[in-house]
């Protein structure tokens, strides 16, 4: 499969020193395909996306989207949209101006579909800026990086103040829109249990490194949950190195990487195994080795 953009060996400080938002930072994204980014607050995954859009400059390394550089790249920029969270809209903007500014930044702007997706949402191109919730001001900008048509697509916090319906709306939209075209797209999001089932691909962040980048069906194998007696326990999994230990009275339940087990999926006898929700393995996995018991 292609690949749509590149970073190579990339590494950013925002004070020049040793603390790096970027930590040497290798990565494909490739074409026509949806990706999740996912980590904790400050593991860097706003940084990446502003070097992926030429935002700002690495301090080593370098990113190349269509086998260019993004930094002052006109022609590469007009072909990536980056939706952000709170994305800036000037308040005294009525949406129609929106679409009128997003069509000189997007050639391939769509504005049948824009006018589609705007009454998917029930909205008004002749409404302010300054008369919209916080969910209908998300909602403007989903239909923007929608309309775009843009070859990648980046939706940080895409949910952010939709209610439900907003929200599966916006699901079905990203599905209907990956399904017609060649786009490639990115989701931003701390709310795991709402995009694993969306994502192909998980990219999780820590600390300014990438520590995982694998299809989420097989992030959803990687860990188990494990209880028992204590004694049983320790007994047959003294050896395993446990991400998360919970003690009940003499019970005791431990979370490990199934690949830790040897083999892997043995079984002993009296314990019970439980799938883990991804979202308490990647919270687990992102933690400072300090903060684990």
């Amino acid at each position: 499969m292609t690949v749509r953009a590149a970073f190579q060996n990339v590494s950013f400080s925002h004070d020049r020193k040793t603390n790096l938002a970027l930590n040497h930072v290798n990565l494909d994204i490739e074409d026509h395909k949806i990706y999740g980014l996912w980590g904790r607050n400050g593991a860097g995954k706003t940084t990446l996306l502003h070097c992926l859009f030429g935002l700002i400059q690495p301090s080593e390394g370098s990113v190349s989207v269509s086998g260019s550089s993004p930094m002052n790249h006109k022609q590469l920029t007009e072909d990536i949209c980056f939706i952000q969270e709170n994305h800036p809209l000037h308040p005294l903007w009525k949406i129609k101006d929106v679409f009128v500014i997003s069509r000189h930044f997007y050639p391939n702007w769509d504005e049948e579909k824009a006018v589609q997706l705007l009454e998917r949402f029930s909205l008004d191109s002749k409404m302010k800026i300054k008369q919209l919730s916080k969910g209908m001001k998300t909602a403007v900008s989903i239909v923007i990086g929608m309309a775009s048509k843009s070859r990648v697509t980046v939706f940080d916090e895409p949910s952010n103040g939709l209610d439900a319906a907003s929200r599966e709306a916006f699901y079905a939209l990203l599905i209907e829109e990956y399904e017609q075209s060649q786009r490639t797209f990115i989701l931003s999001s701390h709310y795991i249990q709402e995009i694993q089932g969306i994502v192909e691909e998980l990219i999780v962040m820590k600390q300014g490194e990438i520590v995982l980048k694998e299809p989420i069906d097989q992030l959803l194998e990687r860990s188990v949950y494990i209880m028992g007696q204590s004694a049983i326990i320790h007994e047959h999994f003294h050896q395993v190195p446990v991400l998360e230990k919970k003690d009940i009275q003499d019970m005791r339940r431990i979370m490990v990487e199934t690949s830790r087990l040897n083999p892997p999926g043995a079984a002993a006898v009296d314990v019970q195994y439980d799938q883990v929700p991804l979202q308490q393995f990647l919270l687990r996995k992102t933690e400072p080795e300090e903060g684990r018991e």
